[in-house]
């Protein structure tokens, strides 16, 4: 609801409002000259295209009229803008006769309506009209920080055209002019209600400098504790990060771990059923590690984990996740891959480990992986998806390690049979 008190018609109401008053009049002031530079482009335009409907002599007139206006316009614009100080008494003068330029290039504009009007083209008539409502519409919210100006302007810039529509004899004509009336009280309406924000906008700044100087002690206190609030909960979000990293990453390798893993699939598994699209993923075991830990140590066992990790991330694409699913075994999702690409992927990982020498200590340690890969079908549960790629690296195992294979499920079925599914199904999974 709109109250008369909340906005300036067309000077302040008191002292204590003429601070509010010069900062709306200050914002119009920063408009004015866009507004010369635009009637001083599409003013040409509007002449050139009604040059086809109306006399050359009209067009010309209108033409002097609004490159006038602009002029005086600019004139005073300068003038006002050498003034140091408008929160003077004596500057109102210089306020109003700025608010004057803006109603003059109003004026000029509304002319147009009656320079250009013709009852003999419908077309040219309801350009020119668009042309009027549309510098109409740009007035109430560029001259609304004083909203006597702005009414002025809507008032005078449909005036002239919409005058001569009203009483036409051409019941077209006649609509036309109607529209134009209720379009310009729309237009009211919208400069009042902007002008209203503009004018509770300012109010609240000043008030809020008011407060800030009262409470200036209080302020710096307040900065402080913020500042002391902001250095806890850095350290707070650190502490959460550190917690958060511990819990999801594998103590020994620094790879993603197992919960981390659960809950990346569970987030790949609910996009690709969305999208419709699949994933692969690839379970990856090294060979004859009991055998490193036996002859040289778990100390050299750790070690070769660790470099086996370093060497397949360098693989891992940011999208994807690597994690220790356990002992020597690993996952690695391919997000948005098919069997065949994750396989190609894979036998490049396999290709390198097994040609990289693991330095640990006074040893040179050579391993190799064997790799299952099986792709993700939407809508299938997560545990038959990872006890597939699961089989898959059995038979890499079975078949003389070293080896990435990448089945469906129905030649996991034709290799194993139906029992040895079953038996790993109990064991592994």
């Amino acid at each position: 609801m709109i109250k008369p008190t909340e906005f300036f018609l067309l000077a302040p109401r008191n002292k204590e409002e003429q601070p509010i008053f010069n900062e709306l009049l200050g914002e119009l002031y920063k408009r004015i000259p866009v507004n010369i530079l635009a009637s001083l482009v599409v003013g040409p335009l509007l002449a050139l295209i009604m040059a086809k409907n109306a006399s050359m002599e009209r067009v010309s007139t209108w033409v002097v009229i609004l490159i006038a206006a602009q002029v005086f316009a600019f004139l005073v614009t300068f003038a006002f803008n050498r003034r140091s100080d408008l929160s003077q008494a004596g500057d109102n003068k210089w306020l109003y006769l700025f608010g004057l330029t803006v109603i003059v290039d109003g004026i000029a504009w509304g002319l147009a309506g009656y320079f250009f009007y013709t009852e003999e083209s419908d077309q040219y008539h309801m350009l020119l009209y668009v042309f009027l409502m549309a510098g109409a519409a740009a007035a109430t919210i560029t001259f609304s920080t004083w909203l006597a100006v702005a009414l002025c302007y809507i008032v005078v810039i449909l005036g002239p055209g919409t005058a001569l529509l009203i009483t036409s004899t051409l019941e077209f004509y006649r609509m036309l002019g109607t529209a134009a009336v209720v379009f310009g009280g729309i237009l009211c309406a919208l400069a009042a209600t902007s002008n209203q924000a503009s004018t509770r906008m300012l109010r609240l700044r000043f008030d809020n400098e008011r407060l800030v100087v009262n409470l200036s002690e209080s302020h710096v206190q307040l900065r402080q504790l913020n500042t002391d609030l902001k250095k806890n909960n850095n350290a707070l979000q650190r502490a959460l990060d550190k917690i958060s990293e511990m819990a999801t990453r594998d103590e020994l390798t620094g790879s993603h771990n197992r919960r981390y893993l659960m809950e990346f699939l569970a987030r790949e598994k609910a996009g690709c059923d969305r999208a419709k699209s699949v994933f692969s993923l690839a379970v990856i075991d090294l060979d004859y590690f009991k055998r490193i830990n036996d002859s040289y140590g778990h100390i050299a066992g750790d070690d070769v984990l660790k470099q086996v990790v370093k060497l397949i991330q360098r693989h891992v694409r940011t999208t994807d996740c690597f994690a220790r699913f356990g002992g020597e075994e690993f996952a690695l999702v391919y997000t948005l891959t098919e069997l065949e690409e994750a396989q190609q992927s894979a036998e490049r990982l396999r290709q390198e480990v097994s040609t990289t020498a693991m330095a640990c200590d006074a040893f040179t340690i050579y391993t190799s992986v064997s790799i299952g890969i099986a792709e993700y079908r939407p809508g299938e549960n997560i545990t038959e998806l990872m006890r597939r790629a699961d089989q898959a690296m059995y038979i890499a195992k079975s078949g003389g390690r070293d080896r990435v294979i990448a089945m469906s499920r129905d030649q996991l079925s034709r290799e194993m049979g139906a029992a040895v599914v079953d038996d790993l199904t109990s064991r592994r999974v």
